[in-house]
């Protein structure tokens, strides 16, 4: 089960901050674990979409554990199927997806937004960075072998 922060807390500190009444994407959201978290964490609202039936049976279970079930969606639409932006787009999944559906990710993202990348090893950092020129990645976040790119798109 994923730990809320206290109802009573004003203002979020630390990585809540970044989600905190913001609307959340999670492409490939699998068993739903970011967008389960970014609910619990403050968002307003979590749409989490994946092409793997058996993970989105898992994933709204996952919601109803944490009791966030009525603040998460899942679904099996295309990205090019989902309408709109959102203020926060993370996405968890293999870098040669990730490369291909950069553009359409970064579609995604709301102005004043932020795009997450995460499940990346030290050699795909490169590359991921390559994939979205017109985001600008903040210092890359490494727990042990993992890696997470996080920036926000460049609007001109």
């Amino acid at each position: 089960m994923i730990r809320r922060p206290p109802r009573s807390t004003p203002k979020p500190s630390s990585a809540a901050s970044d989600v905190y009444k913001r609307q959340v994407l999670d492409v490939g959201c699998g068993s739903g674990v970011l967008a389960v978290a970014a609910v619990c964490l403050g968002a307003r609202q979590a749409f989490g979409i994946d092409i793997n039936e058996a993970g989105l049976v898992a994933a709204k279970a996952n919601a109803r554990r944490n009791g966030v079930a009525d603040k998460v969606q899942f679904s099996s639409v295309e990205l090019t199927e989902v309408r709109g932006k959102y203020d926060v787009v993370l996405a968890n999944i293999h870098d040669a997806t990730l490369r291909r559906i950069a553009d359409e990710l970064v579609a995604r993202v709301a102005p004043k937004g932020w795009l997450g990348l995460s499940g990346v090893s030290r050699g795909q950092v490169s590359r991921l960075r390559s994939a979205f020129p017109s985001v600008d990645f903040e210092e890359v976040k490494e727990i042990e072998e993992w890696n997470a790119l996080i920036g926000r798109v460049n609007i001109e």
